[in-house]
């Protein structure tokens, strides 16, 4: 973690830390998933061609399941595979878009477990540590909701209410269970130039060197962005921002 700048706050009922770091502070770790999920893949696979056994399956029959796994609609067996992560110190505007992930769960961490830490984190993007005048502009407003915060509380507001005024760079720590199936659409989606750059990319990468961690090299086979197959993202309309990570993409 890059700390950028401390600001010790003394102003209220409760002193207080202001924390801004740098972008690469999120951390991404696996918790827990399942023992053998590529011998898993393949026995469920088997399915679709009637063989319903525990056996386990060879070297060659997992890599032809994962093969016609990638060529078909029926993508029941990576939905069997659940693996569960913790994201530390996230945003939460990374949190709020994060969750829209709707086949998956979540324990997020609460506003008012950061309060009680007398420490909170915020994060500073790149362009914004880049400009003198606008970092200072940047952690003086946050710095001020932050105490308004505080204050609203000495004065009995409760903390559902008073965080509204809170900034969205403030960190948070979220634990996610996800099926494999739902995190291949996430890690389709967002390792691209089209999500919100810094946080998506850096989260994802994360959790794909967490698998290969935990599962060994094959686990690079589970995670693939349009762009590293070289083909076409998917964002093409109007309204859409042009390819900066693929050439003659169309």
């Amino acid at each position: 973690m890059t700390i950028i700048k401390t600001v010790e706050v003394d102003e209220t009922k409760i002193e207080f830390v202001v924390q801004f770091v740098d972008v690469h502070t999120p951390s991404v770790e696996w918790v827990d998933g399942m023992q053998k999920p590529f011998q898993t893949v393949t026995k469920l696979t088997r399915g679709y061609l009637g063989e319903f056994s525990n056996v386990d399956r060879t070297p060659e029959e997992i890599e032809l399941a994962f093969k016609d796994l990638n060529s078909t609609q029926l993508r029941t067996p990576f939905e069997m595979i659940y693996n569960v992560f913790l994201f530390t110190d996230f945003t939460r505007s990374f949190t709020h878009q994060l969750v829209r992930k709707r086949l998956a769960s979540y324990v997020q961490e609460s506003m008012r477990f950061i309060g009680h830490k007398k420490l909170y984190k915020v994060i500073v993007g790149s362009r914004i540590k880049e400009d003198p005048e606008a970092s200072k502009m940047y952690i003086d407003s946050c710095v001020d909701h932050i105490v308004t915060y505080e204050s609203l509380m000495d004065r009995g507001i409760s903390g559902e209410e008073a965080r509204d005024i809170l900034p969205h760079g403030i960190l948070t720590s979220v634990f996610v269970g996800i099926p494999l199936n739902s995190l291949q659409g996430m890690y389709s989606q967002r390792m691209c130039c089209q999500a919100q750059p810094g946080q998506w990319q850096n989260a994802m990468r994360q959790v794909k060197d967490q698998l290969v961690i935990h599962y060994g090299e094959s686990a690079k086979l589970l995670l693939s962005a349009p762009y590293e197959r070289g083909e076409p993202c998917g964002y093409r309309a109007s309204f859409d921002r042009p390819c900066t990570w693929q050439k003659n993409d169309k």
